[in-house]
């Protein structure tokens, strides 16, 4: 028996007195229609007490009975309410607002070619809920070259797109050699990159093409039934490290977890915070992978031969790779055949191409080395012709009187070295009238072409270089410069593709005195922000200015400078900067000239302040290019120094009372910093020799440490400062003060400064408040390029008068790729130990900071 409580209630339903009743356990209204066997539970359960009102008004009291309550009274967490009838509640919604809302606007929604992406489980409730729509159920669709679904559909498409990639490349190793690699490099595999980026497992589909592309493609290309693992990871490797850019699988394993790191920026909630943190892991990446393929590299030259290797580095060079990129584009005579295209690999590799003569017309062993350099065999003739008559056409469009061959004045008793040719039919290859300098300065230039693989050049290409272009101006240069009047430009290349030339290591013109305006224009050229700002015309063309002033001409003037200077296709080693120049005498209102010398430290002062202005540059920090390179802010304490001649305590304590004699700190900005070298002796030693004191940079960088006091004096008092950086600058500009004026002239010092070329500290300048906010590694600085101010070579005093052009400036810069130093001084282009910069007379100096992720 069960004992029951019911609650009765009247016509209003209203309840009355509860009576207790016993009724049989299995009588119960409820109960009964439970079963008992499958839920196993007793049959004598109270059903009196509260909790649970079942549909005959009996509540269930007892615990056992949780179950039944659940079933009755269920409960629904958070997410458990979010996940119920998705379908029905969100997805249908969507799609019948789409359609009502999108008549009005011309939209008329297709279901038909709409596709619902659920998984297997959800089948039958998506069929339900899109009954008589029409639209695709599906478990996976195709979306932006990828694949969203589950892993079967996936695979499935990964393996579609690996049969449809194998069949383009059985197609495309039946059409000529030159084809199937432009179309391969430039279609099948950028593909397979894509997939690769966007699709997760997909490395064992890609050994497929892998083996198809090993085995039919690449011997298709190079006309060769088999080739080794080691020339094919040199394949694989890119273009410009000396491989063919034939990819392999192993090279795309990270390509889907390295995109899936840079997609996590976009969970970011500020735009700004995270394209700036995308930017950030895309350019750690890129230095990761370039890291993973000089390692992949170095191995591999490792296992060698010398002749091998020597192949590598010689089609590592910048341009010799450049004609892989070209379209076979017939029109424009691009497109090779079978055999050009095939033994264009063979040189670059150093093999021997196919079906050589044996014998040349001269008579002997016809090989590759002697066809480069046998006169009778008539390919030094055409190759050297050609470059010549190619560089020919190109001046007449910018020169005047180009001529072809030109023959030079007979000697009429001059003397000249050995080395000097002296025949009276001496011809070089061009003349050109208005080159370098004004319109009627002529200029001469010889075409030299030699062949990096032979016995006597130099193994180095550097080196190589040097020695052909010495040679030329050994034989010429004096006899251009002595009796034409004229300069000589020597055109070396290597038969391999490539000239002697680097972009951005370029001398500049000096036309008469301006070697001071030169080096700030090289130096400011090696910072490469404000570099980057002005390669690109559209980034300034279009700043208004006020009418008629005439600062607008000098961004205009720079911006073509600068993209002489940094051209990829230079084919000399110096550009004339009389453009850039002309609009520095006409903004600076002739306070800078051409034909008088002037201070390099003023020219860069007026030309930032001059370019910031031009820019439409304010106090703002980042309101230009140049504020926000090269701008930072020091701490300047300020105090009046009491007169000496105040003695009593009177007046001192009236004086200490008044408050233009308080300390006062403020804070200014600053482009350069200003540092003083100590004066040198004014006495000869015991040797009776002025012996050139030196002294450490760190020393003199101390007046910015907070601590060291300077005195000001002025005809009025006398102002002590204290100086401390409160923020430090992308690129860091220092100034050695060398020059000091008196009333009689302008004497030097030439104190040496010892510096280092790397890691230059300067966390310990930092004020006090600020140095939390820099890690120890955002303050560090490398040296980029070095302003010298070196004296004529003289019996003179040390006294020299800057008006006087006795003297002369030149630069130091850094090439980035090759790490290596040079020494720019006009026209003068050499290459320097990094050990003999430190012993210059520095006068500018240009500092890198380091990156946290460098």
């Amino acid at each position: 028996m069960v004992e029951v409580k019911t609650e009765i209630t009247n016509e209003d339903n209203e309840p009355v007195a509860a009576k207790k009743q016993k009724f049989d356990s299995r009588s119960c209204p409820y109960l009964d229609t439970i079963n008992r066997s499958v839920l196993d539970f007793d049959f004598e359960k109270l059903c009196s007490g509260g909790g649970l009102i079942h549909p005959h008004n009996y509540e269930i009291i007892d615990s056992s009975l949780d179950d039944i309550k659940l079933v009755c009274n269920p409960k629904f967490s958070k997410s458990q309410i979010e996940k119920l009838g998705v379908l029905e509640r969100v997805c249908r919604p969507i799609t019948d607002k789409l359609e009502m809302i999108g008549k009005p606007f011309g939209y008329y929604c297709k279901p038909a070619k709409c596709h619902l992406i659920v998984k297997k489980e959800k089948f039958a409730e998506a069929h339900e809920v899109f009954k008589g729509t029409n639209i695709d159920i599906v478990e996976g669709f195709r979306v932006l070259g990828s694949v969203i679904g589950s892993s079967e559909e996936t695979k499935k498409f990964v393996a579609k797109k690996t049969d449809d990639h194998l069949s383009l490349v059985d197609k495309l190793a039946k059409t000529s050699p030159q084809n199937v690699y432009s179309c391969y490099t430039k279609g099948v595999q950028e593909k397979i990159n894509f997939i690769s980026r966007t699709t997760p497992n997909t490395q064992n589909d890609l050994s497929k093409i892998e083996e198809a592309v090993s085995k039919r493609l690449i011997p298709q290309i190079l006309g060769r039934p088999e080739i080794d693992e080691t020339d094919r990871s040199t394949f694989s490797l890119p273009l410009r490290m000396g491989g063919l850019n034939l990819q392999k699988p192993e090279d795309l394993e990270r390509n889907y977890d390295r995109s899936q790191q840079i997609a996590t920026c976009l969970d970011e909630n500020e735009p700004d915070e995270a394209a700036e943190k995308q930017q950030r892991l895309t350019a750690k990446i890129k230095k990761e992978k370039e890291q993973e393929l000089k390692k992949k590299k170095e191995d591999l030259m490792s296992r060698m031969t010398l002749e091998k290797r020597q192949s590598i580095i010689l089609a590592s060079e910048k341009g010799p790779s450049s004609w892989f990129n070209t379209m076979p584009l017939k029109r424009y005579n691009f497109d090779l055949n079978k055999s050009e295209f095939r033994d264009a690999i063979c040189l670059r590799y150093g093999w021997e191409p196919k079906k050589m003569p044996i014998n040349c017309a001269c008579g002997k062993q016809f090989t590759v080395t002697h066809a480069l350099h046998c006169p009778n065999g008539g390919y030094t003739h055409l190759r050297h012709n050609e470059i010549r008559d190619f560089f020919a056409s190109v001046m007449q469009n910018v020169c005047h009187d180009v001529e072809v061959e030109p023959k030079l004045q007979p000697l009429q008793g001059e003397i000249f070295d050995k080395s000097t040719t002296t025949e009276d039919d001496a011809r070089l290859d061009i003349k050109a009238n208005g080159l370098w300098g004004s319109r009627f300065s002529r200029s001469f230039f010889d075409v030299k072409i030699f062949n990096p693989h032979a016995d006597s050049c130099p193994k180095n290409p550097e080196e190589a270089y040097k020695h052909h272009e010495s040679i030329k101006k050994l034989k010429y240069e004096k006899r251009i410069t002595e009796v034409e009047h004229s300069s000589f430009t020597p055109l070396v290349f290597a038969c391999t593709g490539r000239n002697a030339y680097r972009p951005g290591i370029v001398g500049l013109n000096n036309i008469k005195a301006n070697d001071y305006c030169n080096v700030v224009l090289q130096i400011v050229s090696h910072v490469p922000p404000i570099r980057d700002f002005f390669l690109q015309e559209e980034n300034y063309i279009s700043i208004p200015r006020p009418p008629g002033d005439t600062l607008k001409v000098l961004p205009r003037r720079l911006g073509e400078l600068y993209r002489k200077l940094w051209n990829f296709g230079n084919f000399k080693s110096h550009v004339s900067p009389h453009e850039m120049l002309q609009a520095i005498v006409l903004c600076s209102k002739k306070v800078f000239q051409i034909t008088k010398q002037g201070d390099a430290i003023d020219v860069l002062s007026w030309l930032l302040n001059s370019l910031h202005i031009a820019l439409n540059g304010t106090k703002k920090v980042n309101s230009s290019i140049i504020s926000r390179t090269l701008r930072g802010k020091m701490k300047v304490s300020c105090r009046k120094l009491i007169p000496p001649e105040v003695t009593s305590k009177e007046e001192l304590a009236k004086f200490n009372a008044n408050p233009d004699y308080f300390e006062k700190f403020e804070e200014q900005p600053f482009t350069y910093l200003t540092l003083d070298v100590p004066p040198m002796p004014l006495f000869k030693d015991e040797l009776e020799q002025n012996v050139i004191p030196q002294i450490a940079l760190t020393v003199l960088l101390k007046k910015f440490d907070g601590l060291q006091e300077k005195e000001y004096k002025t005809y009025k008092d006398s102002t002590v400062k204290k100086f401390s950086l409160t923020k430090l600058p992308d690129f860091l500009v220092i100034y050695i003060k060398r020059f000091y004026k008196n009333n009689f002239f302008i004497e030097k010092n030439k104190t040496i400064v010892n510096f280092g070329l790397k890691g230059l500290d300067m966390r310990e300048l930092l004020a006090d408040e600020v140095k939390e906010k820099y890690s120890k590694e955002c303050c560090v600085y490398d040296l980029v390029s070095n302003v010298v101010h070196e004296d004529e070579i003289t019996t003179e005093s040390s006294q020299k008068l800057i008006s006087d052009s006795r003297g002369h400036y030149k630069v130091h810069v850094i090439d980035r790729p090759s790490q290596k130093w040079f020494e720019l001084q006009d026209l003068h282009v050499t290459e320097i130990l990094p050990q003999m910069i430190s012993l210059s007379q520095a006068y500018i100096q240009v500092y890198e900071r380091r990156r946290p992720d460098s």
